[in-house]
Formats: structure tokens, sequence, C-alpha cells
């Protein structure tokens, strides 16, 4: 492997662990109360009525499908996301990926969890593939192109830009192989 390959790969490496190993109190209530980082097993904070709440199953990242979960989620284009949002008065949660984006495959299996599944159910879904709509890509650029990328947004949609990761210089980069992070902050995209 030559030596740029090298420094590529370790790059990948480094944000991905970043990404995973980092946690924010604030989109994990149950973090802030076990500093191990559990909080799946117990009931946790009380959902919204209405929404699901734990306990949920253990996630096996293992024997999850890069395929987005479309089985149980709806994914939506843009434009119809965007209109079904305002006409449902429900909100929206954007990923943006591409199918050459390694971290974009581990990212889709996350949707497989049994509370992501559930939460979907209360968004307007959109998957927005990069290089297919490089306008809505540009678009949705707040911090950068990098990819995946999730956005919540309004039912009449404006960005809520006060959803975010816990990565220190990508926003919008939620851990590829817990889902605890994106459901935590669709709990709170719907409060």
């Amino acid at each position: 492997m030559s030596r740029p390959a090298v420094l590529a790969l370790a790059t990948c490496v480094a944000l991905l662990g970043a990404a995973c190993a980092a946690r924010r109190a604030d989109l994990d209530p149950a973090a802030a109360q076990d500093p191990a980082g559990g909080g799946r097993g117990g009931a946790g904070p009380q959902a919204p009525e209405g929404l699901p709440s734990g306990p949920f199953a253990p996630f096996d990242f293992g024997s999850a499908t890069p395929d987005w979960n479309r089985a149980a989620i709806t994914w939506r284009s843009t434009e119809e996301g965007l209109t079904e949002a305002r006409t449902s008065d429900k909100p929206v949660m954007m990923v943006i990926h591409a199918e050459w984006c390694g971290p974009c495959h581990e990212y889709a299996r996350v949707f497989h969890d049994a509370e992501v599944a559930a939460l979907a159910q209360h968004f307007v879904m959109i998957l927005v593939d990069a290089d297919r709509e490089a306008a809505v890509n540009q678009r949705y650029a707040t911090d950068g192109t990098y990819l995946p990328r999730t956005y919540f947004l309004s039912p009449t949609g404006q960005h809520q830009t006060d959803n975010v990761s816990n990565h220190p210089r990508f926003r919008y980069f939620f851990p590829q192989r817990d889902p605890r992070a994106i459901a935590a902050a669709m709990r709170l995209a719907l409060r």
C-alpha cells in the first residue's frame, strides 16, 4: 500500500474513532446518568407521549445490512419529502450519503436498530445521494460536504441547527456503529 493510501486510511480510522468515542449529554441523557455509556437497558428518560421508549434489545451491528432498513423505513426523495413534511406537519430527518462512501455503508446499518426504526415513523425520512443530487448536497453543506451528514428540519423545511452530533469538527457526522446518538438526536428533534 502506498504512503498516501496508508495516510488516508489512518485519517478515516481516526475520524471514525473520534466520532464513536465521544458523546454529548444533551443528545444522550442516559450517558450523563451512566458514565460507562450504558443506558439502553433501563427505562431511561421519559419519552414524549406517543414516542417509543426503552428498553430495546441491544443492537447487533454485525447482522444489520447496509440497506438503510428500507423494509421498515420509508425513505423519500428531497422534493417528495419536503412536500410531505409540509402537508403532514412532520419534522424531517435528512441523511446525505454517497454509494462510494464506506462510513455511509456503516451508518446505513444503524437504521436497523429497533428504537431508530420506531422513531423514524415520526419523521419524514429523506435520503439524499450526494452525487445524484449535487445541488441539495451543496445547499446543506453547513460545515462542509463530508459524508454522511444528518440534518433535522422543521415541517416547513427550516434547518434545525441546534440538533448536532458530538463530533468536534463535523457537526452533522453521527457515530456509524452506535445507534444511541442518532436515536437521542431523533428524540430531541421531536420535542
